[in-house]
């Protein structure tokens, strides 16, 4: 349950108690404020104010591709590192490869990182980026350095995403799995 849920719950049962409508306020403030993220980054604009800092906007983002990803919406995972929020999409098909949308301070990528899988993590990488170096969308991605031998997954290629809207990033997303998946 979100804020606005929330929000309506305490709305519903909270009427005789000063101290829960009181709260029930700042949960619909903070409801707003989702409602107003989500709404600007999907314009493209920046998410400004009281306390949204740019956490706010980055799940925002991540939330406005999820929507607009289609066919794409269940192997979703968020989590949050300290390099950020995090949005990784599983791909069931190939094995070995997945999407994860990072934010890094101010700035997200998209990347298409590998695991193993049983072979070579440098072999995985390495066919990745030979079938996603010319995907149109993909254009200004960078390969990223090879991990070592012993790595657990690695980065095959990140693609900036400052000027991408969160539906373009949706549509991105939906290009690579198409484009890696072994029939």
């Amino acid at each position: 349950m979100g804020p606005k849920g929330w929000a309506e719950l305490l709305r519903r049962h909270g009427s005789q108690i000063t101290e829960l409508d009181r709260y029930r306020g700042h949960v619909e403030r903070e409801a707003a404020g989702h409602a107003d993220a989500l709404r600007l980054v999907a314009a493209g604009d920046r998410v400004r104010g009281e306390r949204t800092g740019i956490t706010l906007e980055h799940w925002a983002y991540f939330h406005e591709v999820r929507r607009n990803a289609g066919g794409l919406d269940v192997d979703w995972e968020r989590k949050t590192l300290i390099s950020g929020p995090l949005l990784t999409l599983w791909l069931r098909n190939p094995p070995g490869a997945y999407i994860e949308l990072m934010a890094i301070g101010e700035r997200r990528e998209l990347c298409v990182k590998c695991w193993p899988d049983g072979r070579s993590l440098l072999s995985i990488r390495a066919e990745l980026v030979e079938r996603l170096h010319d995907l149109p969308g993909m254009e200004g991605a960078r390969e990223v350095r090879p991990a070592k031998p012993t790595a657990k997954s690695c980065t095959a290629l990140a693609k900036p995403l400052e000027g991408v809207l969160p539906s373009e990033a949706a549509k991105m997303c939906g290009q690579i799995a198409a484009a890696l998946a072994v029939p």
